[in-house]
């Protein structure tokens, strides 16, 4: 009809259990890939809790299923299901409901067997089985699957059989554990921080060129010159959006000013970068983008002048996400990974072997405590001890120089929907200078700023 609007699928969620040949746990997830716009036409349904009792006596479905002349319906149909027993629904048919029927009595049900004769047939798979509690609908179950009618029937389907229902109930925690885990993709990006390794490969073993495409470059121009000099370096959490460190950011500095940011390099001293990958000779160029402003995170007077060191820079135009070479990485929304579980710190450092080419080194968070005693005897105030990260470094002392301020700490974890994934933990803030690996780093703990980085994007976006 008119009021009808297509949307099309990013993702798609089936539960790891489903199994094809007994159809159980028949239930999945689908992500538009833009927003479902609701209007009088378009609502969502309730969703029971998952304590919600499971035995109601009649549902209502509608479809556009197989009707007796073996057509399907061009009008939405609709048909009103009794719930039907476990023992009943098994006694109809043993050799199909002994398969398909969930021994737990828990996870679907059976439905049919109306009084008017209407069931649902092929093409009704999938949709939903529906009650009225407190004047709102609910979704209760998913219609699954039915018996195979008999050859010498006309149509395909027999009405006086009994069909299962996925109990929607009885899977609500999937259901918010999946969304749970889109949700922690703070910025709701459709693609960000694929690790496309298995998640058995150390990461070590993976390579550096390609592996972290959302590491950038602060480009300053010096006085009047044309050069530019790259001191900081930054993350890309969005098409828009660079984030680093405050202190990368001089409002007051009259003889440099960040002028662009330059995104998918890997060697600064080459362009375009040139590497053998699967046998393969790989080139990718890199971004220049100018600064269109920048945005420090709110300041107090009497606050240490390490503390809160974080700023957004808001591109002039959108990072081209179709390169290899650019992408954005995922932040998460809550301070998910424990303390020293590993990560890995990505970016260029200022001086040392290679300092041009991007290096790696795996690092472990530790106690904040440690950071506070050790910076606390030079006289180091870190301040509010959740909005920084501390990080051990366990290298060899072996080209250990200082990273650029502002390079990324990330770990991979593993989605609901099965995809490794980078997300943001940090921003390199500062350390000693000189080689100590008995000493600590400070990082800049980005899901502690989370909100923050939510409002002004979405602040930004909408005024465009």
């Amino acid at each position: 009809g008119s009021n009808a609007k297509s949307y099309g699928v990013q993702r798609i969620v089936r539960h790891d259990r489903y199994d094809p040949k007994t159809l159980q746990q028949d239930i999945a997830l689908l992500r538009t890939v833009e927003e479902v716009h609701f209007s009088d036409y378009i609502r969502p349904v309730c969703l029971p809790s998952a304590s919600q009792e499971r035995i109601f006596e009649l549902g209502h479905t509608v479809g556009w299923g197989l009707n007796g002349g073996d057509q399907l319906e061009d009008t939405l149909q609709h048909a009103c299901l009794p719930v039907v027993s476990y023992t009943s629904c098994l006694r109809s048919n043993p050799t199909h409901f002994a398969t398909v029927l969930a021994r737990d009595g828990d996870s679907n049900f059976c439905v049919g067997g109306s009084l008017d004769n209407a069931n649902v047939c092929q093409g009704d798979s999938g949709g939903g089985l529906f009650q009225v509690r407190d004047h709102s609908w609910f979704i209760r179950g998913i219609i699954s699957t039915g018996p195979r009618p008999d050859r010498q029937m006309h149509g395909r389907c027999d009405t006086s059989q009994y069909v299962t229902a996925t109990n929607v109930s009885y899977f609500r925690e999937w259901i918010d554990k999946v969304e749970n885990g889109w949700r922690n993709n703070l910025l709701d990006l459709a693609d960000c921080g694929t690790d496309y390794h298995d998640v058995s490969v150390p990461e070590e073993e993976k390579p550096t060129f390609l592996q972290y495409p959302w590491i950038t470059v602060m480009e300053y121009k010096i006085d009047e010159a044309r050069k530019t000099k790259a001191t900081c370096g930054g993350v890309l959490i969005h098409p828009r959006f660079v984030l680093l460190a405050g202190h990368c950011v001089c409002e007051s500095c009259l003889s440099i000013t960040l002028n662009s940011v330059r995104l998918g390099d890997y060697n600064l001293s080459t362009d375009p970068d040139m590497e053998i990958m699967f046998g393969e000779s790989i080139s990718t160029y890199t971004q220049t983008i100018p600064v269109e402003k920048f945005i420090r995170y709110p300041t107090s007077a009497n606050q240490s002048r390490y503390a809160n060191d974080l700023a957004l820079i808001k591109l002039s135009r959108p990072a081209d996400l179709s390169s290899v070479n650019v992408r954005p990485i995922c932040i998460p929304t809550e301070a998910d990974y424990p303390i020293g579980n590993p990560a890995t710190v990505s970016g260029w450092k200022r001086a040392g072997d290679a300092a041009s080419v991007v290096q790696r080194e795996s690092v472990h968070l530790v106690d904040n405590g440690l950071c506070e005693q050790q910076y606390g005897r030079i006289r180091v105030e870190l301040g509010v001890r959740e909005s920084f990260l501390c990080v051990e470094r366990r290298g060899q002392a072996t080209n250990c120089g200082s990273f650029l301020s502002g390079t990324p700490l990330q770990s991979v974890r593993t989605d609901y929907d099965g995809i490794n994934r980078y997300y943001l933990r940090g921003l390199y803030a500062f350390g000693l200078s000189r080689c100590n690996l008995n000493f600590t780093d400070v990082y800049v703990n980005v899901s502690y700023y989370g909100r923050w980085i939510k409002e002004v994007v979405e602040l930004e976006i909408g005024v465009e």
